[in-house]
This record gives structure tokens, sequence and C-alpha cells, in this order.
């Protein structure tokens, strides 16, 4: 009877899921990433054996996070940083006087003005929730504001000032941040973000920028959308320079191709880091250091999980 305790304690740590990296630490993935995106408002597609997947904070529920995390693998919740979107559910928390223009090409989404303490503190919120729904990291959107026709003059050193705020207090929360876009200020935030995500970086000539995250053994993920880029031929610089790129619908449903292969011997390397570059009012200093945790094994496979349920029925009916 006692074994059939243990065995039952153990088969629901098995299924429940957990966070790539314990409370105090934060996921860093190393080049050679395989990942899925999905944020279309669909039921998420999990059946992809990768590393991560990324999807929306709001619409994913915490079950499809426990499903995939009870797999190894690492999950990311997006939200948009510094947009207004009138579809979501704190979207009334916005005082009128921080949203501005209108994102062209994207109904009901306007930018926000990232210098007001309202909009920090929104940030936190979803941080937050980011962090109750155990997500392994976030990726904020619109961090790059200060090339937008936003309706505010916001300005570069500002726009660094809102950017670092979210990279230490994603990190105050044991969550991972990606640098989404932005390749002006690689070089001023690579040490603070810890991989990069860019969108159709071949098109206009950026795939470079994004380079010192590789040069940190950072992942640097992208995105080449379908009928703007040309598949595979799109893949040839980001898989010559160790970049793990994605080929997706625009809107981003479960559809996709992988510029790379990958496999469970080398994909998914990580460091569980606790080195935080703290911001605070333009001051920056290093504190804690980092934990490296290089697992291969970490790679999710459909025959991991199985093999560990297997050994969890098998081992309790050997001791009856």
């Amino acid at each position: 009877l006692m074994a059939l305790v243990v065995w039952a304690v153990l088969l629901c740590a098995v299924g429940a899921g957990a966070r790539k990296c314990a409370n105090g630490t934060w996921w860093v993935p190393h080049p050679k990433l395989a990942w899925q995106w999905q944020l279309d408002g669909n039921t998420i597609d999990t059946s992809y054996s990768v590393g991560m997947y990324d999807f929306d904070l709001f619409d994913t529920p915490e079950a499809t996070i426990d499903a995939l995390q009870s797999k190894g693998i690492a999950c990311v919740c997006y939200f948009s940083a510094g947009t207004w979107e009138n579809w979501r559910s704190d979207s009334s928390e916005f005082p009128a006087s921080v949203i501005g223009k209108d994102v062209e090409g994207w109904s009901g989404e306007k930018y926000l003005d990232i210098r007001q303490e309202s909009v920090r503190n929104i940030m936190l919120e979803r941080m937050d929730l980011a962090a109750s729904k155990k997500c392994d990291g976030v990726e904020p959107d619109w961090i790059d504001n200060f090339q937008q026709d936003t309706g505010f003059d916001i300005s570069y050193a500002e726009q660094l000032t809102f950017d670092k705020f979210l990279a230490t207090e994603a990190h105050k929360r044991s969550l991972s941040i990606a640098m989404k876009n932005n390749p002006d200020q690689v070089e001023d935030l690579v040490d603070y973000f810890d991989y990069a995500l860019s969108e159709e970086c071949t098109a206009y000539d950026e795939c470079g920028n994004f380079l010192p995250f590789i040069n940190a053994n950072k992942a640097a993920t992208g995105a080449l959308y379908k009928g703007e880029e040309d598949y595979p031929d799109a893949c040839t610089y980001p898989n010559n320079h160790n970049m793990d790129f994605i080929y997706k619908n625009m809107k981003l449903d479960s559809w996709v191709e992988f510029c790379r292969t990958y496999d469970a011997s080398d994909a998914n390397t990580f460091t569980c880091n606790s080195s935080m570059l703290e911001f605070s009012l333009g001051e920056t200093e290093p504190t804690g250091s980092g934990v490296d945790n290089d697992d291969e094994s970490d790679f999710a496979t459909p025959t991991s999980t199985n093999f560990w349920a297997a050994a969890l029925v098998v081992v309790p009916l050997a001791l009856l």
C-alpha cells in the first residue's frame, strides 16, 4: 500500500509540469533552440517536439503550460509592452493620456507612452500574471517605440530605460525575457535580455545586429513570413550564423517550417541564471552568479515522458 501511495505522488509530479529553472533563477536558452510560436488565439497545437513554445499570456490556459512543461518544454508568454489593445482584460486600466496613435495595420491597437509610471505598473501586473501561470519567460512586444510614430516624443535613452526596467522586473520574478526586434539597441541591451526574437530581419538586412546574442551564447531566434520571404533561401544567413529561425504564416497560427534541423543530442541546452544586471534610475550593477545547466536531455521527445510514466506503472506492480 505504501508503494502505491509513493507511486501516485510520483506520477502526479511527472504530469504536473514545472518551470525549467528554480525560483531565484531564470531560463537562458543557448543557440540551437528548437521553438514554436503561435499567437492566433486558437487552441495551442502541442504536438511539436521542440524546446520552447511561445504563446499569448492572456489566451493560453495554465493547463496547456503544465502539459508542455511536463514534457520538458519551456513556455514563454507573449504580451505587448508598448501598445494598448482594446480586447485585453486590463485595457480599461490605461489612462487616456498614455494612449497614442493607431498602430498601422493592427485594428484596435494604439501606441503607449512607455515613459509613464501607469504604463510600467500595468506591465508589472502582466509579469505577475506570467509568474502566477508558471511561464518560464515573457516576450514583451513593441519595445522599440522610440522609432515608431507613437504621438509621443520618446527618446533613445527613454526607450533603454523602459526596456531595462522590463528585463529587471522579469528576472525578479524568475522569468526569462526575450528581446523582440529593436535591432538598433542590441549592443546596449544584450546583457539585460536572455535571447533575441526578430521578425523578417533578412528582408531588412538586420540579422547581423543580433549576432551579439550569439557571441554571448544566447539564442537568436527569428521568424520569416510566408509570402514575404522565400523559404528556404531566406534561411541561409541565420543558418550560417547559428541562429534559430522558423517560417510562419503572418497570422502566427500553428503551421511552421524550421530553417534548421534539430535532434535530442544538441537542442535546448540552457543556463539557469541568477546574475542580474539590476537597473534602477539609470544605475546599473551586476549581482549574483550564474548556474550552468547545459542539460541536453531536456530536449523534449515523445518517448521521454512515456518512459517515466511506464516506469512508475511497472515499479508499484512489482512491489505488490
